[in-house]
């Protein structure tokens, strides 16, 4: 006579489909929606802020002007290098006709070839000058465009440290925005979250009092945080609107796996397991061991074709114990 069973006498039991048993399992997780860059803006010249144009609270577009430093400086070292490119491309021309006039006397041999080489080094140096004064020309080009600052993305100021008529220096910060038009969800799940979310459908951030945003998963830290053995990952909605930057909320999806609700898992000297009845041998109780299988909750498992799950009358089996389905 076994632990569980009942002598001789077949046990009466109860059996159901898998399909019927099997269910997906929910997972609530808090997380929080982050703005995917906050850039602090800094100046790139010395300059005084002239106008701000975008104060904190602000919505911007993109390329919108955020800032407007003092520009005569840069405009007084544009007009000097055009200056040098246009004196440099004078003498480059005026070198060039002298070389081709020396080859003319050269040919006539009333120019040495020492002579003619000196001209055409002459022409090669002012090429060099000429390349140095266009390089010129473009970083003075590029310094008057700094004085403008504008907004490198769609997003809200939200917060300003330049103030009108202050002087900057290159790298002082000026203006923070924070983007609003790429927001990620941010949140962190144990490994076994993890396995569930990575085949999960159905993904929602759900806010309290604001809309529910269906997400679809970006990225995921394989290294587990060494404080929290919990990973980092990052969601993003799944269609064209995005949650407020800095909301609150849960991260709440179902699995795309099957799981055997832990009622029916039951632990015998081998393990944990689910009690069974196949076509084949409808008479018999067998007990299938569940791998990583934990006590009290769900888990996979993987039953054969013609299985069906033992319901009533679980508790009272062990395997090999004889059997009687009710209604057979």
């Amino acid at each position: 006579m076994s632990a569980y069973g009942a002598g001789d006498d077949p046990v009466p039991v109860t059996v159901i489909a898998p399909d019927t048993v099997l269910t997906t399992v929910a997972y609530d997780v808090a997380a929080q929606s982050i703005a995917r860059n906050i850039s602090t803006l800094a100046a790139e010249v010395t300059a005084t802020v002239q106008s701000i144009d975008a104060d904190v609270g602000a919505t911007v577009n993109k390329g919108q002007r955020l800032l407007r430093l003092d520009r005569k400086d840069a405009q007084l070292t544009l007009a000097r290098a055009k200056a040098e490119l246009d004196r440099a491309t004078s003498e480059r021309e005026l070198a060039a006709g002298r070389l081709s006039r020396g080859r003319e006397l050269a040919d006539q041999q009333f120019m040495s070839v020492d002579e003619l080489a000196d001209l055409a080094t002459q022409v090669a140096m002012l090429d060099a000058q000429l390349a140095i004064a266009a390089v010129s020309v473009e970083q003075a080009q590029e310094r008057l465009s700094d004085t403008t600052i504008t907004a490198p993305f769609d997003g809200v100021v939200t917060a300003r440290e330049a103030q009108v008529g202050s002087l900057v220096t290159p790298g002082q910060s000026l203006i923070t925005l924070t983007q609003t038009d790429a927001t990620e969800v941010a949140a962190r799940v144990s490994s076994a979250q993890l396995a569930a979310l990575q085949h999960a459908s159905g993904i929602q951030f759900v806010v309290p009092g604001a809309a529910t945003t269906n997400l679809t998963l970006m990225r995921a830290g394989s290294v587990l945080d060494p404080d929290t053995r919990l990973h980092s990952v990052r969601l993003v909605a799944a269609e064209s609107a995005t949650a407020t930057p800095g909301q609150a909320g849960r991260l709440q999806f179902r699995s795309g796996q099957m799981f055997l609700p832990a009622a029916y898992i039951q632990r015998r000297a081998s393990g944990l397991g689910v009690f069974i009845v196949s076509a084949s041998a409808s008479d018999t109780a067998r007990f299938v061991l569940i791998d990583g299988a934990q006590e009290g909750r769900p888990a996979q498992v993987a039953l054969a074709a013609d299985a069906q799950v033992i319901d009533g009358g679980r508790e009272k089996l062990n395997d090999g114990d004889r059997i009687a389905i009710a209604g057979e």
